[in-house]
């Protein structure tokens, strides 16, 4: 795994099978940035991208005490092969400190179950108007307290 500027890439043999983003206080999101490097690393835009752009663009400043954690996307042939989860912990690890928070789908069960295995807590649920397929969607907060 190695970190590009505010991404987490892993590797298995030169393919890319996974892609994380953050942001912190010290870091800001640039959406046409993250757009290029995935473009560049030839790492497939998720297909959540415009929803957590907007979302960012909307929020950032609300969690200026934390370490964010924008979207973690493993290739499908790689799922359920502990590659998420192994980017989860160095994520977590490489935060130092730092609390991560972060925003999942309420009905992504297998990424939540993932990030309580980790140690995240459910901090509150809301109905998002990002734009995620054009329809209103429940989302879940979830924060890892460090301190």
């Amino acid at each position: 795994m190695f970190y590009k500027n505010n991404y987490f890439i892993v590797k298995k043999d030169d393919k890319v099978v996974g892609v994380g983003g953050y942001f912190s206080k010290a870091i800001r999101w640039d959406r046409d940035h993250f757009y290029r490097v995935c473009l560049e690393n030839q790492i497939p835009i998720p297909e959540s991208f415009g929803a957590v752009n907007e979302y960012l663009n909307k929020t950032f400043n609300l969690y200026e005490d934390s370490r964010n954690l924008c979207n973690i996307s493993v290739d499908q042939n790689f799922h359920r092969k502990g590659v998420a989860s192994f980017m989860l912990k160095k994520f977590i690890e490489m935060s130092g400190q730092e609390d991560i928070h972060l925003t999942v789908l309420a009905d992504n069960i297998p990424a939540i179950r993932l990030y309580e295995k980790h140690g995240f807590k459910k901090t509150y649920e809301f109905l998002d108007y990002g734009g995620y397929k054009n329809d209103p969607v429940m989302c879940l907060e979830m924060r890892l307290i460090k301190n």
